[in-house]
């Protein structure tokens, strides 16, 4: 029983922080960034995406009580390694299409 609460928190925890930490700052920079004069302001909170909210992510690492190094390791995939790939694919991706409207342009 026990061991079952250990494994739905070690399957919550990630979710709730990219959900509080991530995705809602995340989906604030796609709606504030069609404003031309508040676009600073969405690229402030997206590098608060990229380099402050992983600090944030040892709180729920603190919390749990991991019994092997294995729930470890899958902890911190699934809560960082995952979904910081998709976020650095996109960010590259916007990069990208950034550039080529240069070229288009120039």
């Amino acid at each position: 029983m026990e061991n079952n609460k250990q494994n739905i928190k070690m399957i919550l925890y990630p979710i709730l922080y990219w959900v509080i930490f991530i995705v809602i700052p995340f989906i604030i920079t796609q709606i504030v960034k069609i404003d031309s004069w508040i676009y600073n302001f969405a690229g402030l909170i997206f590098i608060y995406i990229l380099f402050i909210a992983p600090l944030l992510f040892i709180v729920p690492y603190k919390l749990l009580n991991f019994t092997t190094k294995a729930q470890r390791i899958i902890f911190w995939v699934i809560g960082l390694v995952l979904p910081y790939i998709i976020i650095y694919i996109y960010a590259y991706y916007q990069l990208i299409h950034m550039y080529d409207n240069f070229k288009a342009i120039g």
